[in-house]
């Protein structure tokens, strides 16, 4: 029965103080060579405290959000872990991609397999699945402010030369550029001022407004025109 405890004493001791330890060691490993001088000089003179707690107070809650959004996705399955469970998973996972990016997507389906006995294959399901959805998400949000702000990227690129035609002769079928029918105008002296409008052979109408062939095919956009 003594031997018994003892063991039980151990297992647990090992269980609260390995993870500590091997915490220690990312601290120690990450912050290696760190110039904690200056670390101090700018806590001291150099943060607004104000927005600091704003966002710390944010990154905590997209953590807690994923926890129990992780939740919702494992309920059809038959799988109930405690939120709780969940949320700390979630700070586990983003403790561990530290040390190798992306093993806590797997350690975080590990954590729910010990402590709730939920399924590692399913919760490793809905983590993939949750990546696709943000990727897409992502996607999603990227095109439209592409979309939006669309003047102010096609004007980035004019001014600054940007070209995306791999080849020195102009595309054989078609050319990706913008299309302000609805969202605005043509830069003013598109044609007049751009690099290529000399050996541009002249401007074509496109809604009602003169643009350079061999500008079109330097910027990318969203409607197809075949030339």
């Amino acid at each position: 029965m003594e031997r018994s405890t003892i063991k039980k004493r151990i297992n647990k001791s090992l269980q609260v103080g390995f993870p500590l330890l091997l915490g220690a060691a990312i601290l120690v490993w990450t912050y290696h060579g760190f110039d904690f001088a200056h670390l101090w000089s700018v806590f001291d003179q150099g943060i607004d405290y104000g927005w600091m707690g704003v966002s710390l107070l944010f990154g905590v809650l997209a953590h807690v959000l994923r926890g129990w959004r992780w939740n919702l996705a494992l309920a059809p399955l038959g799988e109930f872990p405690r939120r709780s469970d969940s949320v700390y998973a979630v700070f586990v996972s983003y403790a561990a991609n530290l040390v190798l990016p992306r093993v806590g997507e797997v350690s975080r389906c590990g954590i729910l397999a010990k402590y709730d006995g939920v399924s590692f294959a399913r919760s490793l399901g809905t983590v993939v699945t949750e990546r696709l959805v943000d990727s897409v998400c992502i996607l999603l949000v990227t095109l439209s402010t592409l979309l939006v702000q669309s003047s102010t990227f096609a004007r980035f690129f004019h001014q600054t030369g940007t070209s995306f035609s791999t080849s020195s002769r102009p595309p054989i079928s078609t050319s990706l550029f913008f299309a302000w029918r609805q969202w605005g105008s043509w830069p003013s002296g598109w044609c007049a001022t751009s690099p290529s409008s000399a050996a541009c052979g002249g401007c074509c109408r496109v809604s009602g407004r003169a643009v350079c062939p061999s500008a079109m095919s330097a910027v990318p956009g969203f409607t197809l025109y075949i030339l």
